[in-house]
């Protein structure tokens, strides 16, 4: 698991990679058990999955300016006012599967 864009801040998904066929249908239980054994979040029943910010500013370590956190904050303040964080505070985000792309 990685960032595929540290710096990026405008908004966050998760891209499923592995299997190339992998789809909603077929994945998303496996998704699921994945997010929940690294702690990462949670797997939501609309098929977002919601991710801990301290797993992005862990994941992000190294790879950012000082600038980063104000940008994380700033996303999460959006997040916030269009009803993409949580309850326990963890932003939604949505999911990319390889098996969904043309």
């Amino acid at each position: 698991m990685r960032l595929a864009d540290p710096s990026e801040t405008s908004c966050i998904s998760v891209r499923v990679v592995e299997p190339a066929g992998a789809t909603p249908m077929s994945h998303s239980h496996r998704l699921g058990d994945v997010v929940a054994a690294r702690h990462i979040g949670a797997l939501e029943a609309g098929g977002e999955v919601v991710i801990d910010p301290a797993i992005l500013r862990f994941l992000a370590a190294g790879e950012v300016d000082e600038s980063w956190e104000a940008d994380l904050e700033a996303m999460i303040d959006r997040a916030a006012t269009k009803g993409w964080i949580d309850d326990h505070g963890r932003i939604r985000a949505h999911v990319e599967w390889p098996g969904s792309r043309p």
